[in-house]
């Protein structure tokens, strides 16, 4: 009898449905706490409007704004960022930018509208 239950329980397990593998993402609104898998996301370019803010262009409309912990020297003037994701390949509020050598921790990574263009600084 044991023999045929321990069957039974076997068979149900096996025809019950699987929890799905990945689970539909749920849309970040603007303003939203938000990730960026690179998979997923394709980083086109990058709008960095002070020391402590850059926005990402991920494609497809999609724009994120990162706000570092504190100022990032370089950033204003960077032509290259590089990305800290602290083992995963999400970016997220825990990861950090690299800018020539410096890093530059993230305290808020938010789904944003496209960027202000920055204005130029007269020279003199």
């Amino acid at each position: 009898m044991k023999k045929i239950l321990m069957s039974l329980g076997l068979i149900a397990a096996a025809v019950a449905p699987a929890p799905a593998a990945n689970p539909p993402r749920k849309a970040e609104a603007i303003g939203e706490e938000a990730r960026i898998s690179f998979p997923r996301a394709n980083i086109r370019s990058f709008r960095a409007l002070s020391r402590e803010e850059v926005y990402f262009d991920a494609g497809r409309g999609r724009w994120y704004k990162a706000t570092l912990m504190y100022p990032c020297r370089e950033l204003p003037w960077a032509q290259a960022i590089g990305f800290i994701t602290r083992g995963t390949s999400t970016l997220d509020r825990f990861g950090e930018l690299v800018v020539d050598g410096e890093r530059c921790p993230i305290q808020s990574l938010v789904r944003s509208e496209e960027p202000p263009k920055r204005e130029r600084q007269p020279l003199g």
